[in-house]
């Protein structure tokens, strides 16, 4: 996803194409909180986009956010078989406990000045994570091939390496 991210702020700007140089190794809610900018910054009265095409970027990237956050926790947390802190305030699994048949796992993830966090998760809640992921990013491709098409007609297909 932040691939793609780091793709759509560079043709939203319209910059030059070493601009990526500024874009790699930016987190994931940099680069969507950047999209959102901007979106508005470049086009703050729906000239170049229609207004429904803002809402649902918006829509599309907040959507990524909640997702972005259980991600995070997936990839920089620390797994345990067991709730290393056994308390209360234990984050649920994500899409409920449906059996899936795979075991779950206690996810804890230290932040900069705050609680431990410990996430439930099971290893189908992480494919169920990656799929919820891969959603989003296929429609907010569409979403922008839509916008490119909308301000330039006669464009070719936009973000070709991302597939239909």
């Amino acid at each position: 996803m932040d691939e793609l991210l780091r793709e759509l702020i560079g043709d939203m700007s319209g910059v030059d194409e070493l601009f990526w140089v500024l874009l790699q190794g930016q987190s994931s809610e940099w680069l969507s909180e950047t999209c959102k900018s901007i979106l508005h910054q470049r086009d703050p009265y729906f000239r170049r986009w229609p207004e429904s095409h803002h809402v649902k970027v918006l829509e599309l990237l907040d959507e990524f956010s909640r997702y972005r956050v259980i991600r995070n926790a997936v990839i920089h947390g620390v797994w345990y078989p067991y709730d290393p802190f056994a308390e209360d305030d234990l984050f649920p699994r994500p899409w409920g406990a449906k059996d899936d048949g795979s075991p779950v796992y206690y996810c804890t993830r230290s932040r900069y000045r705050k609680l431990d966090e410990v996430r439930e998760m099971s290893v189908g809640d992480v494919t169920v994570l990656a799929d919820k992921i891969a959603d989003v990013q296929s429609r907010l491709i569409s979403e922008f091939r839509a916008m490119v098409k909308h301000s330039n007609p006669n464009a070719g297909e936009p973000f070709k390496r991302w597939g239909s």
